[in-house]
């Protein structure tokens, strides 16, 4: 681990880099990972549109991603967390066990859970966790943070408030203290400190929450977020206001950017490199939005909590376009993409929704996109399904289907794999029975077999199924 670092926090200038992961087949093997050699992929800008497209356009395996073990092959889950707010979770003894189940773990809570994690995973990258714009926690994750009494005393100047000038601005469902991130000084002090303690005791990456444009500190109703702080002029407590204290925020969008870039740099640069990973919901930002391209360029690992399950609510077409386009334009980065969903009012997963989770992640997985699915509010305790073992085989092509796809106007989805097939129903209230290209198929979900080309897609559904050969033959009608 190194010593102090003293960082100078710069904005990054912003440029548009794209390309697109092309794919094609190999061996299933070593428990459904990928052993063979990549080919190489040429970059197509052109690709990162809404889709629509009427043709399917071939693939080859993408390079491998040093993030995230290679996922062209079969289905990869992963575990948030491995505490429950400090009220229990999972033992080192079931992280043992378990391990091998996992491709990824977001957020260990000590250095003997990412041991135990991996005694039979020596591979598994495992992170740290951090929220943007707070102090490190006080009761979880090292307990390396203070109370506000001791920010209070020692750096009154750092924390930050609402526009009224007495609210701290407390994240919503958070008790870290809120720091101005724009400061120098509290970037040094929360890289060093949770840096370094990732760096020590061999976690893979830093991941950080609320990675955002817009300002999640402070109060819920616009206006009320975090603003400013009291520095001291002359000895004199004054207060300077920092940012607008509204959502959309210009200063605040730059501080984050700022944020990352720098975090990017320190992490990087350990005598044991870390990752960076971080938290962030893509689906409302069209491709090419150039500020979500910075983020994505400093983000090692984008880890995407609001999924296609969107909390329960279900994807609209453009946020399952957009959700899209953005996983295959980190992976063809060479970055890792992370699929949660989680379901609002559930206290199981049912068959439709798993069905719906995995349909919709194949659609976007390449060579480093791993998933989650559970019900809301279950982060701490394990959710590995059997159907993750389903042998789906390697992409054949990229998704297609959508509006113009045989002058049909559906908002229905197709991807095939060398022995699978994914369909995803977008629309809200349109029901759509679509022809298969085989007529017996395996109800991944369910373990159900069916023995008819005729599939009825309900709103807001997708279906994962399994065909024993020829995946990659004929199209959906």
């Amino acid at each position: 681990m190194r010593g102090s670092f003293s960082i100078a926090v710069t904005i990054i200038g912003v440029g548009f880099v794209s390309a697109l992961a092309a794919c094609g087949g190999n061996s299933f093997s070593n428990g459904g990972r990928s052993t063979s050699s990549t080919q190489a992929f040429a970059p197509n800008t052109g690709q990162f549109q809404r889709s629509a497209v009427s043709l399917i356009v071939p693939e080859s395996p993408p390079p491998p991603s040093q993030y995230i073990e290679n996922t062209w092959n079969g289905l990869y889950p992963i575990q948030i967390f491995d505490n429950h707010k400090n009220k229990g979770g999972i033992s080192p003894q079931q992280a043992m066990q378990d391990g091998p189940l996992y491709a990824a773990l977001w957020g260990s809570n000590s250095p003997q859970m990412v041991q135990a994690w991996r005694t039979n995973n020596p591979t598994l990258p495992i992170s740290m966790y951090l929220p943007v714009g707070t102090d490190a926690s006080v009761s979880l994750f090292g307990n390396l943070g203070h109370p506000l009494t001791w920010w209070k005393a020692n750096h009154p100047d750092w924390i930050l408030y609402e526009c009224d000038q007495s609210t701290v601005a407390f994240v919503s469902g958070l008790t870290s203290v809120p720091l101005d991130i724009s400061n120098p000084d509290v970037i040094n002090y929360l890289f060093n400190l949770v840096g370094g303690y990732a760096e020590q005791n061999a976690y893979s990456a830093v991941g950080f929450d609320l990675v955002s444009l817009t300002n999640d500190t402070g109060g819920t109703q616009d206006g009320q977020h975090g603003c400013g702080v009291f520095a001291n002029v002359g000895g004199n407590p004054t207060w300077t206001q920092k940012f607008s204290g509204h959502s959309v925020d210009s200063a605040w969008a730059n501080a984050i950017l700022s944020y990352l870039s720098t975090a990017r740099s320190y992490l990087h640069g350990q005598a044991r490199p870390l990752a960076i990973w971080g938290n962030n919901v893509p689906a409302d930002i069209p491709i090419g939005d150039p500020n979500e391209q910075q983020l994505v360029a400093d983000l090692d690992v984008l880890f995407d909590e609001s999924g296609f399950a969107r909390f329960g609510k279900s994807s609209s077409d453009a946020e399952f376009n957009n959700t899209v386009a953005w996983a295959r334009y980190t992976q063809a980065l060479g970055k890792g993409f992370m699929d949660v969903n989680e379901w609002q009012n559930e206290t199981i997963v049912t068959d439709a929704q798993l069905d719906y989770d995995l349909a919709t992640y194949v659609m976007l997985k390449e060579q480093a996109a791993v998933t989650f699915t559970a019900p809301y509010g279950e982060y701490g305790f394990e959710h590995y399904f059997n159907q993750y073992q389903a042998v789906i085989g390697t992409p054949c092509a990229e998704m297609y289907g959508g509006p113009s796809y045989l002058g049909l106007g559906r908002l229905a989805y197709f991807r095939q794999y060398t022995n699978g097939l994914a369909a995803v129903n977008t629309s809200g209230t349109q029901t759509y029975t679509v022809k298969l290209p085989q007529t017996i198929y395996t109800d991944v979900a369910t373990g159900k077999t069916r023995h008819s080309s005729e599939l009825m897609l309900a709103p807001f559904s997708g279906i994962l199924l399994t065909v024993t050969k020829h995946g990659c033959a004929g199209l959906v009608h």
